[in-house]
C-alpha cells in the first residue's frame, strides 16, 4: 500500500513538473518570437529606411554631376545603386524569414502560401495548400506555432524525405482547428525510434512540445516507403 502510495505521488509530480516545463517552454518561445519581431522591425526602421534613403542620395548626385564628370563616374554610381538595392532585397528576406508580416496582417493561410512559394524555389518540390483561412482566427501565439511546426515540418522533409510533393490542410471546426502535413517520400520506422540507443528525431520533439505547449495534439502517421502525415489538433479556447 505504502508502495502504491509513493507511486501515486511520484506520478502526479511528474505531472506537475511536466506541465511546469510546458509552461516555461512556451514562455521562452515567446519571448523568442517577441526578440523576433522586434529585430525585424528595427531592420525596417533603421536599416532599410537608411539604404532607402542611400539610394535617394546617389541618383541625386548622379543628376548634379556636370555631363563629362558624370560619363566617368556613372558606371561607378550604376554599381553602388545595385549594390544598395541588392543589399534592400536582402534585408527584406531576413525580415521575412524572423518574423513574416504576413503572418500578422493575414492569418496562418497567407503566411503558408507565402512560405509555400519561398519552400518550392528552394527545393523544387510541389507542396499544395489546401483549405480556408482559420474563421475566426485562432490567437496570434497558436497561429506561429503552428507556422514554425509548418517550417520544421517542411524543412524535415526537404532533408529526408526524399519527396516529391508536400500536401499540407487547413480545417477549421467550431471547438478545435487541424492542420495536416502530408508528403509523398520515404517515411521512416516510428516505432524503431524508440528504441533504446537510437538518437532522438528532434525535429518531432520540437514540434510536439510546441503544439502541446499550446493545448493542441501531435499526431504522426508514417511506415517506410509510405510516407509521412503529421497532424496537429488545437483548441480554439485555451
Amino acid at each position: 500500500k505504502r508502495s502504491a502510495k509513493e507511486g501515486k505521488k511520484l506520478l502526479e509530480q511528474l505531472k506537475v513538473g511536466r506541465k511546469q516545463l510546458q509552461h516555461l517552454s512556451q514562455q521562452l518561445v515567446e519571448l523568442q518570437e517577441t526578440e523576433r519581431r522586434e529585430l525585424a522591425r528595427e531592420l525596417h526602421d533603421k536599416v532599410g529606411q537608411s539604404l532607402t534613403a542611400l539610394l535617394i542620395n546617389l541618383k541625386i548626385i548622379q543628376n548634379l554631376l556636370p555631363e563629362e564628370a558624370r560619363k566617368r563616374v556613372s558606371t561607378r554610381i550604376d554599381d553602388s545603386r545595385k549594390l544598395v538595392e541588392e543589399t534592400v532585397v536582402c534585408i527584406r528576406d531576413v525580415m521575412a524569414r524572423l518574423r513574416p508580416p504576413v503572418l500578422d496582417d493575414y492569418g496562418l493561410l497567407a503566411a503558408v502560401r507565402w512560405y509555400d512559394k519561398q519552400f518550392m524555389e528552394r527545393t523544387g518540390i510541389v507542396m499544395e495548400v489546401r483549405g480556408e483561412e482559420f474563421n475566426p482566427r485562432l490567437p496570434l501565439e497558436k497561429e506561429t506555432a503552428l507556422f514554425r511546426i509548418v517550417q520544421e515540418a517542411i524543412n524535415n522533409v526537404a532533408k529526408h524525405a526524399k519527396a516529391s510533393q508536400v500536401t499540407l490542410t487547413l480545417e477549421s471546426g467550431d471547438e478545435k482547428c487541424r492542420l495536416t502535413i502530408e508528403d509523398d517520400g520515404v517515411g521512416f520506422d516510428s516505432k524503431a525510434h524508440h528504441q533504446p540507443g537510437r538518437r532522438p528525431e528532434w525535429g518531432i520533439i520540437n514540434m510536439r512540445e510546441r503544439v502541446e505547449a499550446i493545448g493542441g495534439e501531435f499526431h504522426i502517421e508514417t511506415a517506410t516507403g509510405k510516407g509521412t502525415k503529421i497532424i496537429l489538433e488545437v483548441p480554439r479556447t485555451k
